[in-house]
This record gives structure tokens, C-alpha cells and sequence, in this order.
């Protein structure tokens, strides 16, 4: 028997909703409908899914796609047979013509358990199997509909980066670009992608330019770069009948390598207490292009030289990108410079000997003087507790200090006097003074 399934759309809320099993006849159908006809020889059961189907292909052509999904749901009999959802809705419906009135003609019959059961005309009643009954469903479209929209938002999916540290590369080498997926956000999952597709392309000169895959590797074939600067990729993710398209995150391809910089402060303490200034100093670069520039960090500014009056306590290790014109690029940390404040210490020694110790913390620490050290040593005591192998280690004032237990360290005249400001940097702490 040929049975078919025919949908005439005339107004949001299935107002036009008819059909025809076996040879029966079908339903004249309006003329402001849009018309959907599916066989049903090969499966009966799947009436909810093509209803769905077809309202979402219905929608599809709106602007507000989920307002019309949810008016376009059936809604509970009136006593005339009429979808009451489809009845307040008309008057107010924005997507189609109001109902028309050749629909009213139809019947519908409510069951007890509140699912619909339809009849083709007044004369010719049928009695569906239980198979044919349609059941209201929700407002929501189902995940899987091949026929929603596509996701506008980028990224929306995920996100791409170049997989390689750093995100450059040197010019000539080749790199693979990586996208990760929310498994939330993925239309049915990550693991639907088993039958989806990534269609990358890469720009700025990209060998190869464009590459499509099916399948959940999420990771582009290898591209490589024959000039320098900036790239760029994007990647479709395809997944039951969605895409999303994703922006990645730059590469950057250096060119003539840049080898050799080192960046030296001109002092290693400061006192900030006197407005005393640092500047660093890169050297020692090497490249086949040497027309450098300098790109500084913490807010300093210049040439192969940066520096100023530092206004706070703490230790200062700026970084600083050296460039060429082919874009060969070096970053570099800067040996440290440490500002203390004479003003303000950490602690302070305020008798020599035993008595005059005091606890100190492992790491940097000022520490100021208010007394004399006659043979200008300090020393430092560990307790067990701070270090079971009773071992310390650190500087003062940049001079090194080891041993277990008690240790002690010969300064040059004149450092341990009155007002003078040490600066302890201990691998855990001691209890340490002068004498």
C-alpha cells in the first residue's frame, strides 16, 4: 500500500496540518501552505521525527527561526477539532498569513491519554495504528535537526591555535594548526564528527592554501611558510548539518634568526629612598639582517638601552624582543636589579651579637642596620625545624653564604655601619645579625 504523510503549512501551530494513508484522498490544501509529502512505506514509526523535520524546514525560511518553532508546535483540541495554539496564534503569528478558514473543516479527536489521534475528512474516519498516533512534543528542536540554522557566532564551537610553542616558527618549516571543541556546544557532541568535516584554509602564502577532512582529527595536514610575518587560519566544523567557522589564533613566521642577545642592568641594587636609576643594556646580538628594533616591557621605552627611576620596592626582570626587518625575532629576560627602601625595611638589627639577631624569612628580604658591626660578619643559625639537614644557602648583599647550622660571611669595611640596608635572599629561614 502506498501511504504518504503531506503537510500543508498555512499558519504557525499546525492549523494546516493534513495527510493521507493508502489510496485515500487527500485533503485539498490551502493555498498560502508550503507542502511537505514523505512516504511512509519503509517506516511507519517515524511520523514524530518527519513532523519535526518538517516544521524546522518550515521555519527555516523566518528570521526569528526559535520563536517560530515554539508557535509552530501542535497544541490540545479545541471542541470543534481545531489546535487552540493555532487559533490564539493567528491574530499575533508573524511568520505566515492568518489561519484560513477552508482549515476548519478538518477533525481532530483528543484520546484520554492526550495524544491526538487524526482523521483525513468528516465522511471517510480512519483508525491509525498506534504507530500513526501524533503526540505533542516540546518546544525545543531537537539537537540533531539537519535543518536549523547555522551557528552565526564565531567560535562559537571552539577555538584553533598554530601547535607549536610560542606560536612561531621560522621561515621554511612547516607547522600543523589544532582546533579545540566544546563538547557542549558541538551540535550532538564531539563524537558526532565522526561524520563531519573540517575544511581549513590558510593564509598569508599557506602551502597548501586550502584542506578539507572528515573524521575527529582534530589537528590541519602540515603547512609551511615561505616568507615571514604574521599568519592567519580559519577551519569549518561541519556537524549534523551545522557548520561553525573558526578564526585561529596568529602565527607568527620569524625570518633571519636572531641569536646571542643578553640584557644587563647597570646596577644590581637600588635604594629607592634616593631616586637612584637603572637602565638596562641588550648586546651581544647576532643575524644575518642586524637592523634591529627593541620592543621593551614594564612600561620601558628605547633602542638597544631602557631605564628610568624605579618607585617601588621588589626585584625588576623586564623582558625585551629584539626584531629585524624579516621579522627574525629573540625574547629575552634581563639580569635582575632588586629596589630596596631605606625608608621603609623589612626588618631591622638593632643590637649586635646573639641578642641582636632576628628571624628572617627564606627569599628576598631588606633588612636595615641601626647599630655598628665591629668585624663586619654576618651570620645566620638554621633551627631543624625550617631545615631538617640543618643546610642553608643564599646571599648578602649578593655575596654567598652555605653551610649547615651556623654560617657566617666576612663583608668589606665600612658595609655593616649604622644605616646600611642588607639585602638577604636565603634558601629557608634563619635567625641572622651581625657582630
Amino acid at each position: 500500500m502506498n501511504k504518504k504523510l503531506i503537510f500543508g503549512l498555512a499558519s504557525a501551530g499546525f492549523a494546516g496540518l493534513f495527510w493521507a494513508c493508502g489510496s485515500g484522498d487527500i485533503v485539498k490544501i490551502d493555498r498560502d501552505d508550503t507542502l511537505f509529502q514523505y512516504s511512509l512505506d519503509d517506516d511507519p514509526t517515524t511520523i514524530d521525527g518527519i513532523v519535526q523535520q518538517a516544521v524546522s524546514a518550515y521555519c527555516s525560511q523566518f528570521e526569528n527561526y526559535e520563536q517560530c518553532m515554539k508557535d509552530s508546535q501542535p497544541g490540545p483540541m479545541d471542541a470543534t477539532g481545531s489546535s487552540s495554539s493555532a487559533v490564539a496564534q493567528s491574530a499575533a503569528n508573524p511568520y505566515t498569513n492568518p489561519i484560513n478558514n477552508s482549515s476548519q473543516s478538518q477533525q481532530q479527536n483528543p484520546n484520554s491519554s492526550g495524544t491526538v489521534n487524526p482523521v483525513s475528512t468528516p465522511s471517510q474516519t480512519q483508525n491509525p495504528t498506534s504507530s500513526t498516533v501524533i503526540k505533542p512534543t516540546s518546544h525545543s528542536t531537537p539537537a540533531s535537526s539537519s535543518s536549523a540554522p547555522p551557528a552565526a557566532d564565531p567560535n562559537a564551537w571552539g577555538t584553533c591555535a598554530p601547535n607549536v610553542a610560542n606560536g612561531a616558527i621560522e621561515k621554511g618549516k612547516s607547522v600543523q594548526w589544532k582546533v579545540s571543541l566544546d563538547q557542549k556546544k558541538v551540535p550532538g557532541g564531539v563524537s558526532a564528527l565522526t561524520k563531519g568535516t573540517f575544511s581549513w584554509t590558510f593564509d598569508g602564502g599557506g602551502d597548501p592554501a586550502t584542506k578539507s577532512g572528515q573524521g575527529t582529527s582534530f589537528q590541519s595536514v602540515f603547512v609551511s611558510y615561505a616568507t615571514s610575518g604574521v599568519k592567519n587560519a580559519t577551519v569549518t566544523v561541519s556537524s549534523n548539518g551545522q557548520t561553525n567557522t573558526i578564526k585561529c589564533s596568529e602565527l607568527n613566521v620569524t625570518g633571519a634568526a636572531i641569536t646571542g642577545c643578553a640584557c644587563t642592568p647597570s646596577v644590581k641594587q637600588v635604594d629607592i629612598a634616593t631616586g637612584a636609576s637603572v637602565t638596562w643594556t641588550v648586546g651581544g646580538c647576532k643575524s644575518s639582517d642586524a637592523t634591529f628594533v627593541y620592543d621593551w616591557s614594564d612600561g620601558l621605552s628605547g633602542g638597544a638601552s631602557a631605564g628610568g627611576i624605579l618607585n617601588a620596592k621588589g626585584t625588576y626582570t623586564p623582558t625585551v624582543t629584539i626584531k629585524n626587518s624579516d621579522n627574525g625575532m629573540m625574547t629575552v629576560t634581563c639580569a635582575e636589579v632588586v629596589a630596596i627602601d631605606s625608608n621603609n625595611p623589612d626588618y631591622v638589627i638593632k643590637k649586635t651579637q646573639g641578642d641582636g639577631a632576628i628571624k628572617i624569612p627564606a627569599g628576598k628580604t631588606n633588612v636595615s642596620l641601626e647599630v655598628d658591626a665591629y668585624n663586619n660578619q654576618v651570620f645566620c643559625q638554621v633551627a631543624r625545624t625550617d631545615s631538617p639537614d640543618g643546610k642553608i644557602s643564599g646571599t648578602v648583599n649578593s655575596m654567598a653564604i652555605s653551610g649547615a647550622d651556623y654560617v657566617t660571611v666576612s663583608m668589606a669595611a665600612g658595609t655593616l655601619k649604622k644605616g646600611a640596608t642588607l639585602l638577604f635572599d636565603l634558601s629557608v629561614p634563619a635567625t641572622c645579625g651581625v657582630q
